[in-house]
């Protein structure tokens, strides 16, 4: 019975009343529904996570349809402001021809001025074309 006066005797049987103590306490009833709690808190949290990036990726989705809409919305009006301009210069162009007819020789400044007239509307048709999204080689006009 030297056992009795060993420390680490004494040491064993204070650790088995403390955990005796602490189950018939029912620490660890607590002990285990806080982890449970926190288990579910975890759960929800994950699942609102989880939702939160679903609805972030259909956001993503609907933002890049739109900016499609928006891209070919923009082509199409670029395309129908090059087709007025062509109109507008063809019209240039029948005016040019129906002034030159009505013109003699001797009117050789009006002739110049028409042909610079013309001249500027095809630059600016030139320019309207350039800002689409393949550039021409009209180098000064593109940008």
């Amino acid at each position: 019975m030297e056992f009795i006066y060993e420390a680490e005797f004494w040491v064993a049987v204070s650790f088995f009343i403390f955990i005796g103590v602490l189950v018939y306490l029912g620490v660890h009833e607590r002990v285990t529904s806080a982890l449970d709690a926190r288990a579910l808190r975890i759960g929800k949290e994950l699942d609102e996570a989880r939702r939160l990036r679903e609805e972030a990726e259909r956001l993503l989705v609907d933002y890049r349809r739109k900016l499609g809409n928006v891209v070919t919305e923009v082509d199409n009006i670029i395309a129908l402001a090059a087709t007025r301009s062509d109109h507008r210069l063809s019209g240039s162009f029948r005016s040019f021809d129906l002034a030159k007819s009505q013109v003699g020789p001797r009117n050789l400044a009006d002739i110049v001025e028409l042909l610079s007239r013309a001249g500027s509307h095809r630059e600016a048709l030139t320019q309207a074309r350039c800002t689409q999204k393949a550039c021409c080689a009209h180098a000064p006009y593109c940008g």
